[in-house]
Parts: structure tokens; C-alpha cells; sequence
């Protein structure tokens, strides 16, 4: 029973682990760039700060750390796991909004009011996703994709 709940809770934080630091950059994002405009960090997305991205960041490292913290895998390989998915998050999200700009969009649907779409709110994850699971996929090979992710 206990070898059962371990894989379980192994699967869910292999699950998690790639989309909470890129759910962790977006929101975090937001929240720290409000009201920032004065230093954008990108031409291509003029709306998306320093400050918004460094609080992403932060906040990836924190869930990162909490997983660490409920003895989901080892502190430093989860850090950097994290910052790598933080830093792909931001890219993709940075790539959306080149794509939207190349061709004069402004809103990738209007699922989501006032966010921008959903391909807004999946761009970074799309981008973490790909890389954790090919993270996992060099590590532990196909069908070890979840435990080359998470056990270091």
C-alpha cells in the first residue's frame, strides 16, 4: 500500500513539477509587473517587465522548493530544474507575443476576457512541458519520462 501511494505521489509531482514553475512564472509575472511599464523587457512585448519576470522566477524557485520541502525529490536538482522551466516559460511567452505582433493580433482568442487568450495562458507551458519531458525522456529513456524527471 505505502509502495502504491509513493507512485502515485510520484506520478502527480512528475505531472505537476513541469507545469507548476511555468503556472508559477505566468501568474507571478503578472503580479510583479503590474504597473511596471517603465523598464520592458522585450521589444516584441513591450507590456512584459523586468520586474515581472524576475518575480516569476522567484516564485518558480519557490515551488520548486516546496516540492523539495514535502520530500518530492532533492532540493538543488528541483532548483535547477526549475529555473531552466522558468527561463523556457518566459521564452515561449516571449515567442507568442512575437507571433502575435508579426501578424497583428492582439488577443489569441476570447475564452479568457482581458488575458489575451487561452494560447496566453498556455504559451510558457507548452514550451516548459517539451523540455521536462525531454529532460526526462534523455535521463530515464521512453517509458521513464515522469521518474527521469523527478528522481535525481
Amino acid at each position: 500500500m505505502r509502495k502504491t501511494l509513493v507512485a502515485v505521489a510520484l506520478v502527480g509531482a512528475a505531472l505537476c513539477l513541469p507545469t507548476s514553475p511555468a503556472q508559477a512564472q505566468a501568474s507571478r509575472t503578472w503580479v510583479s509587473g503590474v504597473g511596471d511599464d517603465v523598464n520592458p523587457c522585450s521589444r516584441t512585448a513591450p507590456c512584459k517587465t523586468w520586474a515581472g519576470a524576475i518575480g516569476g522566477f522567484i516564485a518558480s524557485l519557490g515551488v520548486a522548493a516546496g516540492f523539495a520541502a514535502l520530500d518530492l525529490g532533492k532540493m538543488i536538482p528541483l532548483l535547477l530544474l526549475a529555473a531552466l522551466l522558468s527561463g523556457v516559460s518566459q521564452l515561449g511567452d516571449l515567442f507568442e507575443s512575437a507571433v502575435k505582433r508579426r501578424f497583428g493580433v492582439k488577443d489569441s482568442s476570447h475564452i479568457i476576457p482581458g488575458h489575451g487568450g487561452l494560447l496566453d495562458r498556455l504559451d510558457g507551458f507548452v514550451f516548459a512541458a517539451v523540455v521536462a519531458a525531454l529532460i526526462g525522456y534523455l535521463r530515464h529513456g521512453a517509458d521513464g519520462v515522469g521518474r527521469g524527471l523527478m528522481v535525481w
